[in-house]
């Protein structure tokens, strides 16, 4: 077996990745500060996949390459979704639905589904068609459109992704890493760009495509080397960065702030109820008791020791029980109560309410019907 040099560089780039990748996904969560990591873990897992994929047909292994002739173009498609939910994750520590994971994560299911019907037309007959169908046909047809389609979804989540940063910076919170979040983006953005020329010019110019895949596929390598060295680093010490300047910025504030801020927060919440807006953010909450976000966010995390998410998601465990103990259950679904007192999705919900009340909103229901059937003896 011989490797040429290109090929030691793919190998030993998909290896940092692989470590990189496994290291992020067993690590230990940094709370709010490091996002949900694990879909960073998956980005840079998939870029070891497709790294791997290059070393199968650069190098000609016969096993490896028939490995990986089975399912190209498939996990390619979730690079983008990790992207964007991991950047998204720092504004939604409080994680997303199955729902949203199946919107953004379907087209890797779809891809995958093709290929198994690629395959199953292959199986039934290798040496004719199928229903007329050639399985070589619908693998050529495939790889063809795959390839083009896979850009495409990419750079629209490079879209989202540069939206949802710009978000943030907006509504900027002390515990969001706005300068790793932009530094990450510009480097898997000039990445997109390089990876969609190298597809469209050999189209437009009508000349081999191989080759202009070695120039990407070495840069892919030192993306993944950067987020082993800069990126992992980052990771790790951010959250003591913040941390700190959390702490300083709290202790430079006076008491008579401190408590005009907290009857403030308790006002917007008793009194006008903004727990129950699904979209509330520490921006809206700011703007509306005219006191900096900055401020809000130390106050809750150094004074009352809560994030912005816990706080509110307090109150609105609070309005989730006084409405079921009310019994309205006979006129609301518990799905509808919950999504009435501002939780946007059931998944949070469930997740929410259990960790508050050590059981299930079913279990909770049934517990009051209980105790006020105790009641009426």
């Amino acid at each position: 077996m011989y490797l040429s040099l290109f090929d030691i560089i793919i190998l030993f780039g998909a290896l940092q990745g692989l470590i990189l990748g496994l290291v992020l996904l067993f690590s230990k969560p940094e709370e709010r500060i490091a996002g949900k990591k694990n879909y960073l873990a998956l980005l840079v897992l998939i870029l070891v996949y497709n790294g791997l994929e290059t070393l199968s047909w650069s190098s000609n292994i016969i096993t490896f390459n028939y490995f990986f002739s089975l399912f190209p173009n498939v996990l390619i498609f979730g690079l983008g979704p990790c992207l964007y939910l991991y950047i998204r994750s720092f504004s939604h520590p409080e994680g997303f639905s199955p729902k949203t994971l199946l919107q953004h994560f379907g087209l890797v299911g779809v891809q995958l589904a093709l290929r198994l019907f690629i395959l199953l037309i292959a199986t039934l007959n290798q040496r004719g068609t199928v229903l007329g169908l050639w399985s070589a046909d619908l693998d050529n047809w495939h790889n063809i459109i795959s390839d083009k389609l896979a850009i495409v979804v990419f750079m629209f989540y490079l879209a989202l992704a540069g939206r949802e940063i710009w978000l943030q910076k907006k509504d900027s919170q002390e515990q969001t890493p706005i300068k790793w979040l932009r530094i990450l983006y510009l480097f898997t953005l000039l990445w997109g760009i390089a990876w969609a020329v190298t597809t469209v010019y050999p189209v437009i110019f009508r000349t081999d495509k191989t080759g202009y895949y070695y120039p990407i596929e070495v840069l892919q390598v030192l993306f993944i080397y950067w987020l082993g060295i800069t990126g992992f680093y980052r990771i790790k010490v951010v959250q003591v960065e913040a941390q700190k300047k959390a702490n300083a910025y709290f202790e430079g504030i006076d008491n008579e702030v401190i408590e005009k801020c907290e009857k403030a927060l308790a006002r917007a919440m008793e009194t006008d109820k903004l727990y129950l807006d699904t979209e509330l953010t520490v921006g809206k909450l700011a703007d509306h008791v005219n006191i900096s976000s900055k401020t809000i966010s130390a106050v809750l995390n150094q004074h009352l020791q809560k994030g912005f998410s816990e706080y509110v998601n307090d109150y609105r465990v609070a309005e989730v029980k006084r409405r079921l103990a009310t019994h309205e259950t006979k006129t609301m679904t518990i799905a509808g109560i919950a999504l009435d007192s501002g939780f946007n999705s059931m998944a949070t919900f469930q997740r929410v309410f259990k960790a508050s009340e050590n059981m299930t909103p079913k279990e909770y229901v049934a517990l009051v019907s209980e105790n006020k059937s105790q009641e009426a003896r």
